[in-house]
């Protein structure tokens, strides 16, 4: 619903305390209130999605209203105009979408039109996963946050393509592309292409059948290649680091720490005395 209230807020911009991630086309931001306060009708260029983290919020568009608990997550068109009523200690992840979000919602199925509540838990996962994306900042994998944006965009049409029940015979070339080089930057829409089906179905349906998205698959793989290197090779942090497709040691260090629970120098020692000479991830 667009409306002549106020001049559009563009993209980042929340009344609050805000920090903003531009990645994948997108604009991931936290907003704080410290205390209780109430925003005025305004409209944001952006169609985004709005996810409480803490506190409570009220927002209202029109004849609709979303009574926000920590964990409720809305979707708003572009320029919809809304006004809130905001607790003290609040907390909101927003998830703005650029132009070419909105066109990969439009063409999987009906666009939402006004301000919407998104119910069930796929959509409300989608975003907390996205958030903790956001979260690493610069060290944030951009697959990993595009696949979970095209997941999140299929929550967002209505009438979308139906999620296969069965193995979906595509899939196996995308497993196999990714297996055999998982250091590559992959780009979803071009595996979508090559496995002829469109880029949300292929993210929903990836999830379906391995749960989880198809970043954190291909950053799974990156850490188990890396694992092995670490036990069977003397090649040095940075080089398996380069070696395995992250940006940096610092980058590889993290995201080991975060899947492994140590750090790739202490993985090393441990497991260099071992009999069999591999590991065992989580």
């Amino acid at each position: 619903m667009a409306t002549n209230v106020a001049r559009p807020l563009p993209p980042g911009t929340f009344f609050g305390r805000t920090t903003s991630l531009h990645r994948c086309g997108a604009v991931l931001s936290e907003v704080r209130h410290d205390r209780a306060r109430i925003c005025e009708e305004h409209v944001h260029e952006a169609a985004y999605f709005s996810l409480l983290l803490d506190g409570r919020y009220r927002e209202t568009s029109g004849a609709v209203t979303v009574d926000y608990r920590p964990f409720t997550i809305a979707f708003h068109p572009p320029l919809t105009s809304h006004h809130d009523e905001m607790g003290a200690a609040t907390r909101v992840f927003m998830i703005e979408l650029g132009d070419e979000w909105l066109e990969t919602i439009a063409s999987y199925g009906d666009q939402i039109r006004e301000l919407q509540q998104v119910h069930g838990e796929d959509a409300t996962w989608l975003a907390v996963r996205l958030h903790q994306e956001y979260l690493r900042g610069d060290a944030a994998s951009d697959l990993t946050i595009e696949s979970l944006l095209f997941e999140l965009c299929g929550s967002a049409a209505k009438h979308g393509a139906r999620v296969d029940i069965a193995v979906p015979s595509w899939l196996a070339s995308v497993e196999l592309e990714v297996d055999n080089a998982p250091e590559r930057r992959f780009d979803l829409r071009a595996l979508a292409a090559t496995a002829g089906v469109h880029p949300t179905h292929l993210a929903r349906t990836f999830r379906r059948f391995h749960g989880r998205s198809l970043g954190d698959y291909v950053t799974g793989l990156r850490i188990q290649r890396a694992c092995r290197a670490l036990t069977a090779t003397d090649d040095t942090l940075a080089a398996i680091a380069t070696d395995t497709g992250f940006t940096d040691q610092a980058h590889f260090t993290r995201t080991f720490r975060e899947i492994v629970g140590t750090t790739p120098a202490r993985y090393r020692r441990a497991h260099r005395g071992s009999e069999n000479g591999s590991a065992t991830l989580p």
